[in-house]
């Protein structure tokens, strides 16, 4: 069975700055992030066919994370998937999963976004945060209930930010790097030679 020439590409925004200190999420949290809740980095579909069948495209994304928060006393704790890649919260990122016509031909469609963001409290004096995501689109020919989702294409993109609290007034070092810093496309997966694989999800990384 032929895999859809669907193409990914990873939009990463170019807000000034990039990497600050905002609020985000429902929960008004406030965080290191990079871009913000309404300009973030966003993973597009490009113009392709579905070949055969309908199916299903998906986003599994990886995330190899080091989070070092320290506190005003200068005790330090760490969230680390200590140079693994980890899943990001779900095998399906976002929990989305796009249905689509076999022989469907469609221009480029925005399918998710991500704005990674390192929550901080009063307490912090320091956060450091770096971090690498593998995104990968995923495809799933409907029919066997057996069939399963495999790789087309992947690509790779990170961030690297320290913050530091001083008076209660959060200031980002003017070191903060993102990559990739403009477009980029995906690369083709070769059948069964870039399979996302996991051990952990994110979620259940632990301070140390």
């Amino acid at each position: 069975m032929s895999k859809p020439n669907i193409a990914l590409r990873i939009v990463a925004r170019t807000t000034t700055p990039v990497v600050g200190i905002r609020i985000f999420g429902p929960g008004q949290k406030t965080g290191l992030q990079l871009g913000s809740d309404d300009d973030a980095g966003e993973t597009f579909l490009t113009g392709g066919q579905i070949i055969g069948e309908n199916g299903k495209l998906a986003i599994t994304q990886l995330v190899k994370t080091r989070r070092v928060y320290n506190a005003g006393s200068g005790n330090a704790h760490t969230l680390s998937s200590e140079q693994s890649f980890v899943l990001d919260r779900t095998p399906s990122y976002g929990s989305i999963e796009l249905a689509v016509p076999g022989g469907a031909q469609f221009d480029e469609v925005k399918f998710a976004d991500d704005a990674p963001a390192a929550e901080v409290t009063t307490s912090d004096s320091r956060v450091d945060v770096t971090e690498t995501f593998k995104t990968y689109l995923m495809y799933k020919p409907d029919g066997d209930p057996a069939n399963i989702f495999v790789a087309i294409q992947f690509a790779q993109w990170s961030w690297s930010a320290t913050a530091t609290n001083i008076g209660g007034v959060w200031t980002v070092a003017p070191d903060a790097t993102y990559s990739p810093q403009a477009s980029t496309s995906g690369t083709n997966v070769s059948d069964g030679s870039a399979f996302p694989a996991w051990d952990e999800n994110v979620l259940g990384l632990q301070f140390r």
